[in-house]
């Protein structure tokens, strides 16, 4: 039967095609048809000696739960964070049933550029994404909180937060693999993070 659901038993125990973990290189491969909240349940119950408290996506974007995450990454599903970017951007590697129904078993960057950056947005037109790799990390603990601020300092926020990712645009047009120091300009943005959790003052 298809796996929809986290293990029973919260453990790494029961293994299916559907979400292959590997450990050793912090990735996993996921059958597209699994849903965002099953994949994230999943992985914080694969618990083992490495991770006793499972595993998670290195950002969670809990955004769009009941989609697959097929349909996430083919769709260019948004995320909350100026740093890691939205779904497309989790996206390592693809298996990939093509028009002609050719399989293509391991598109990426490095294989297939062209393909690999038009799958993020290509809503089913260029085939079907079978499989996807995506990176995880060891669970870690994430709160969230919410601040009142007044519709003045929200705009503030807005205005600052516009300029700081017009500077990393910029820096990343003059330094396309200068990824670091623009993420490091990113990070320093008011609103990093914290875009959802703000609610403005009537």
């Amino acid at each position: 039967a298809p796996f929809y659901l986290a293990p029973a038993n919260g453990t790494a125990a029961d293994r299916g095609a559907d979400v292959l973990v590997d450990e050793a290189r912090k990735t996993v491969t996921v059958r597209t048809c699994v849903t965002v909240q099953a994949l994230h349940e999943y992985l914080a119950t694969y618990r083992t000696s490495s991770a006793p408290n499972g595993y998670m996506l290195s950002h969670p974007a809990t955004l769009f739960m009941g989609q697959t995450v097929g349909g996430i990454i083919a769709t260019a599903a948004h995320g909350s964070s100026l740093v890691e970017g939205g779904w497309p951007s989790k996206l390592l590697a693809a298996r990939v049933m093509l028009a002609d129904g050719r399989i293509l078993e391991d598109v990426t960057a490095e294989s297939h550029p062209l393909l690999f950056r038009a799958l993020k947005t290509s809503v089913g037109r260029l085939g079907i994404i079978l499989h996807v790799k995506l990176a995880i990390m060891r669970q870690a603990h994430i709160s969230a909180s919410w601040k009142r601020v007044s519709p003045r300092d929200f705009l503030q926020r807005v205005s600052r937060t516009e300029a700081i990712i017009s500077s990393a645009l910029e820096l990343r047009a003059h330094s396309p693999k200068d990824d670091v120091a623009a993420d490091s300009i990113l990070r320093k943005a008011p609103l990093h993070l914290t875009f959802g959790h703000l609610q403005v003052l009537q």
